[in-house]
């Protein structure tokens, strides 16, 4: 079998490849008349970008094709027939051109500028296109599959030549994009040769889609993109300084670029990033240096900073580490001759992250113990009182059903911290849980969600004490029956609205695993819920603020008239302010809470302090009640005659109330 016929078609297809499209730069065409015959598969396309070039110049240099049809290249320079945009419009080539001067080579060496001849395939489908970087242009690109040439032959542009920034981005989520360097051919790319992506492919082998790009600046005389779907962005033929930048969106990528034959330097780039959030830092390196060149890509945080050194190739190495840091540093060594194309991204974890549970707060068996000597004794006390209002018939007023539902409220409440709050800063918090968790599967998930829920609940029973006195003021004729009547149903409305602000799930889950515990924390349901609750902490802070007040002036106003009532008018202020005071701490607790999580420093420094005051706050109402009540007060000191006054009292200091 002769095989000549096959090699030679072989050979033919790879000529064809090679010269079928080509970036030619102008200076390498000769002057002096000399036929510089274009080598190409015909038909094909072609295309000038010479926009630092003289004008005077191209008009003296021709492109001459075998069918007569003659054009010079300042009339190729121009063939953009759009005015937002700068598209190049083909100049097809049937057979076979070349390009032809009476200028000398001396003039014709110092000319700037490239032609791009194109393939066959490119000419024969509507996808291809190509732009000239010569001016500040808005890009609509469609959605489309498509494949995008830009030509940047400005000379002018500094610190480095033929510089082009890309901003103002705007991709639909389901597009992708990928930047090449040089232009394209009709061979498949090699697999991962990309400079840039969108979605960006992480270390980890991932694809994640990135909707805020940073601005890229690129100093390449050509470059391509492929799309597939819809994208936007402006182009402009100027650089761009990434250093000392500050990225602009929580999740981010952006790019550098060490151009070829320049000095290396290291540059810094400031992440803005949110506290709530756990996430990944990493980045796509692809280059071409010399044998004993390293790229250093590098994330500082404090005093902690995470590195990795490589020798960028021709293909896409990764790198990434679960940390935000205050900022990204990238820098080089024995690489000026060579150029490196980096992609960074910043990337929040939107989704679950499970870490095995250990303790790690110190001396907290000592503020166990603390709390427990002075909450103990105060939930023992709630509770006899909550018996003893619901048994004893002096205390038939409506106000003490309010009363034992704030009571009620605070003792589970406090007793639900000991499951899900403190018993993660104990020593023996993991033994604990366990214990529980073997009892009663999920009560730490329960008792996690109970916390927030009770939130809402205590300031709904603080402010429907507060309302009822207003009541009690104002209707004081009618505020009893109605009261007596609706309380429990009250109670469960309270119970339905506390409920309800749950909505958006819970943002840790426990679980345990062959005798490991696992927390399970969604950090976007997190930073969720913590501006949740900073709303409203602020609201409810105002609101009982106000309702303190309210009833003070109110009670001023009505009763000042009466000489009997005046030592009420008093003590019913007092009352007022005092659980205004008191109960608007619990917001005011959140609120720093919310700022002591931010920082660890705050956080170990205010632990205690808040740990304390909140307990002050859910462990007040007996006191407050022995201190105003003298049935109360003589009931539980068994004093005789205490002057003052009681909240059960018939008449008007009952309706005052």
């Amino acid at each position: 079998m002769n095989s000549l016929p096959i090699i030679l078609l072989v050979l033919s297809l790879l000529i064809d490849v090679v010269v079928s499209q080509q970036l030619i730069n102008l200076n390498t065409f000769h002057g002096g008349n000399v036929k510089n015959l274009i080598t190409a598969h015909a038909p094909y396309d072609v295309f000038v970008s010479a926009t630092s070039a003289d004008m005077d110049i191209l008009n003296q240099i021709w492109l001459i094709s075998q069918d007569g049809k003659n054009i010079t290249l300042h009339q190729l320079k121009n063939r953009k027939p759009f005015l937002t945009t700068s598209q190049i419009q083909p100049w097809p080539i049937a057979n076979s051109a070349y390009v032809i001067t009476s200028l000398s080579d001396d003039v014709m060496k110092e000319l700037t500028g490239m032609m791009y001849i194109s393939t066959t395939n490119q000419l024969q489908v509507n996808n291809f296109h190509v732009i000239d970087v010569d001016k500040a242009q808005n890009l609509y690109l469609p959605n489309e599959n498509q494949t995008v040439l830009f030509l940047n032959s400005n000379m002018a542009t500094v610190p480095y030549a033929q510089s082009t920034t890309i901003n103002a981005w705007n991709q639909n989520s389901t597009s992708s994009i990928f930047f090449y360097k040089g232009i394209p051919t009709d061979l498949p790319e090699k697999n991962s040769s990309f400079f840039f992506s969108n979605p960006v492919r992480t270390a980890k082998g991932s694809s994640v889609f990135i909707p805020h790009v940073e601005p890229i600046s690129l100093s390449l005389g050509a470059f391509y993109i492929k799309y597939y779907g819809g994208v936007s962005f402006s182009i402009t033929p100027e650089y761009y300084d990434v250093n000392e930048s500050t990225t602009q969106s929580f999740t981010t990528t952006g790019f550098y670029m060490k151009p070829m034959n320049q000095l290396e330097k290291n540059v810094t780039i400031n992440t803005i990033r949110d506290p709530a959030y756990f996430g990944v830092t990493g980045n796509n390196l692809v280059g071409t240096v010399p044998i004993n060149a390293k790229v250093v890509f590098g994330v500082h945080d404090g005093t902690n900073f995470i590195q990795n050194t490589v020798r960028p190739v021709d293909q896409i190495l990764g790198f990434s580490t679960d940390t935000i840091g205050q900022d990204i540093q990238i820098g080089s060594a024995n690489g000026p001759a060579g150029e490196y194309f980096l992609q960074y991204y910043v990337i929040p974890s939107p989704t679950v992250v499970t870490i095995p549970y250990k303790p790690t707060r110190e001396n907290s068996i000592n503020l166990a113990f603390a709390q427990l000597a002075y909450g103990a004794p105060s939930i023992a006390l709630m509770t006899y009182l909550l018996v003893f209002l619901g048994v004893n018939k002096k205390y038939i007023n409506s106000f003490y059903r309010l009363v034992q539902m704030d009571l009620l409220t605070n003792i589970i409440c406090w007793l639900n911290t000991w499951i899900s709050l403190r018993s993660l800063d104990l020593p023996i918090g993991d033994r604990y849980l366990i214990f529980l968790e073997e009892i009663l599967p999920g009560i730490w998930n329960v008792s996690t969600f109970l916390l927030n829920f009770f939130f809402h609940m205590q300031f709904c029973s603080a402010a429907s004490m507060s309302v009822h006195r207003i009541s009690a003021i104002l209707y004081y004729t009618q505020y009893n029956r109605f009261w007596s009547r609706w309380y429990l149903l009250i109670g469960v409305f309270f119970i339905g609205y506390s409920c309800l602000t749950q909505i958006g799930g819970l943002p840790t889950h426990l679980e345990v695993l062959n005798g490991t515990i696992y927390l399970t924390t969604d950090s976007e349901i997190l930073r969720f819920l913590q501006k949740k609750l900073l709303v409203f902490g602020v609201l409810y802070f105002i609101l009982l603020v106000v309702l303190g007040v309210t009833v003070a002036r109110i009670a001023l106003r009505i009763l000042q008239g009466a000489t009997s009532d005046q030592g009420v008018s008093k003590k019913l202020t007092r009352i007022a302010l005092t659980y205004a005071i008191v109960y608007s701490g619990i917001p005011i607790w959140t609120l720093l809470n919310s700022i002591s999580a931010v920082s660890l420093f705050l956080s170990r420094a205010n632990y205690t302090l808040l740990s304390i005051v909140s307990d002050m706050i859910t462990l007040s109402l007996p006191y407050i009640l022995i201190y105003f009540d003298s049935n109360v007060q003589q009931h539980i000191l068994h004093l005789k005659n205490v002057s003052g006054f009681s909240l059960a009292q018939r008449g008007r200091s009952v309706s005052a109330m």
